[in-house]
């Protein structure tokens, strides 16, 4: 709930505070880990990878996946699906090349963005995150404040007002 006189109008970037007697919201249910189907890597591949964990393969993917994540955001995640996932394959390629990953490496590197992409789309909270039907959407949202007596400036991944009037903070 917003001091009744300050900053109504959100897009004009005029200041807004809380009320003292605003509460943090109730966080919403866990996500509950499911084991995966299937694997398409031998036992030699699994071995090689199982510590990569990490290291900068999985830094390189998380750029990656970012990145695409606030591509579906910006566009709606109503329009995309498994296919135009799947005909992005050369841009995840491409992209992870660019950060220095090659070989096996980059093959596998690949298949984990598109595993992740097609979770998030199809995933319940997925889809409720990434909706372009809440108010006040913004990604890559920069802000600025006073924390510990210092400038800080940080961006914000995602945030939005849901139907019941609750800001949301989203980091991906």
């Amino acid at each position: 709930e917003l001091e009744s006189g300050q900053g109504s109008n959100y897009k004009n970037n005029e200041l807004r505070r809380l009320t003292l007697e605003w509460e943090l919201p109730e966080p919403p249910k866990g996500i509950v880990w499911q084991q995966q189907e299937h694997n398409e890597h031998t036992e030699s591949e699994r071995q090689e990878i199982e510590f990569e964990w990490a290291g900068e393969t999985i830094k390189h993917i998380g750029t990656v996946v970012h990145r695409c994540i606030q591509l579906i955001a910006e566009d709606g995640i109503e329009t995309w699906n498994e296919e135009k996932i799947q005909a992005m394959r050369s841009y995840y390629r491409n992209r992870l090349n660019q950060l220095g990953l090659s070989g096996k490496e980059l093959n596998w590197a690949v298949n984990q963005v598109q595993e992740a992409l097609n979770k998030m789309i199809n995933d319940e909270r997925g889809q409720w995150i990434l909706s372009s039907r809440h108010e006040e959407q913004r990604n890559e949202y920069a802000v600025s404040g006073i924390y510990d007596k210092k400038l800080v400036n940080i961006i914000v991944d995602r945030t939005f007002i849901d139907n019941e009037g609750t800001r949301w903070i989203v980091d991906y």
